[in-house]
């Protein structure tokens, strides 16, 4: 399996599903027997659109790895060719069997300028500052709603023992609201097919 055109972003996101997928506790066998044998040729981003931000979360715009070929689209006027750079075994093997020559430094200063302008283009930057901590605090909060889900619903059986077909039935929504405010819940949203009310 090939994937072609794969941009260093992309490169980023692949890597932490083989963390996930591979390296993790729990090893996706289809997952990483198609990792495995995948051909990867990535292309380094030669123009940024209006809301490109990879300079900013530094995954871009030139792959740095992941692939087995990375290519950079150069052009001069009416000349028009790509450099091509290995980044695996199996890349070297392939690019051994086409036809192509050994880059002179200026071509090689060409495509190190194609991506220096593309990294100046971003028309957008996500500002990353203490990201990990925010992402911690999210994680904290998130837990802390699930926990307090859980109670709300646990009160909510032990009135209700068979909740499921009794809310379909109808609980009234009052005594809904009553648990929920008992439990210090501060927004209650309940769904009806006629009938949504917001507590």
């Amino acid at each position: 399996m090939s994937f072609i055109g794969v941009r260093s972003f992309e490169l980023h996101a692949i890597a932490i599903q083989d963390k996930v997928f591979v390296d993790g506790k729990f090893v996706d066998p289809v997952y990483a027997a198609r990792r495995k044998n995948a051909f990867i040729i990535a292309v380094n981003c030669s123009q940024a659109g209006g809301t490109c931000f990879c300079v900013s979360m530094k995954t871009g715009p030139k792959a740095q790895s992941g692939f087995d070929l990375a290519l950079t689209e150069i052009i001069e006027g009416a000349r028009h060719y790509f450099l091509v750079k290995s980044g695996t075994d199996a890349g070297a093997q392939v690019l051994a069997e086409i036809p192509h020559r050994t880059a002179t430094e200026q071509e090689k200063k060409a495509a190190e300028q194609v991506v220096e302008r593309t990294a100046g283009q971003m028309g957008r930057a996500m500002d990353t500052t203490d990201i990990k901590e925010l992402l911690s605090v999210a994680d904290q909060f998130q837990e802390n709603a699930q926990n307090a889900l859980d109670l709300f619903w646990s009160t909510i059986r032990k009135e209700y023992p068979k909740t499921d077909a009794q809310l379909r039935c109808g609980v009234p929504a009052k005594e809904i609201v009553a648990v929920a405010k008992d439990l210090e819940v501060d927004l209650i949203v309940i769904s009806h097919p006629q009938l949504s009310l917001v507590y």
